[in-house]
């Protein structure tokens, strides 16, 4: 029998087998990627990672909501989120130049941004 949308096993609760309802996990996963902050969020990787750690991290991210796996109706989206992520990752030269973007945006913001502003995000 197919298993239910409210199984232990992640997998299963993502899969097709629902009806095409989504879980609760899956909502998560999906507006967890929309909503990060940067590109290591989106992949929930550590800014210090290896490139090893950054595509097992790629990978567990794009499976939670590869839209063939996800029902959630964003999971495209997020999808592409965590693709767009790991293509500056995965190449040295352009994940140097982001961290580096990372770096000035982040002093900006702190610099720049009132509390009110930042409520308003």
């Amino acid at each position: 029998s197919p298993p239910s949308p409210h199984h232990s096993n992640l997998a299963g609760a993502m899969s097709a087998a629902d009806g095409g309802a989504f879980s609760q996990e899956a909502g998560i996963a999906v507006l967890a990627i929309l909503g990060a902050r940067d590109h290591y969020a989106a992949m929930d990787a550590p800014r210090d990672a290896s490139v090893a750690e950054l595509r097992r991290c790629y990978l567990k991210a794009s499976v939670l909501v590869h839209p063939d796996k996800n029902r959630h109706p964003e999971a495209t989206k997020a999808f592409q989120r965590v693709a767009a992520a790991w293509a500056v990752l995965s190449d040295e030269e352009q994940r140097r130049r982001y961290d580096e973007e990372l770096l000035e945006g982040e002093w900006n913001e702190d610099v720049q941004m009132t509390p009110e502003e930042a409520f308003a995000a």
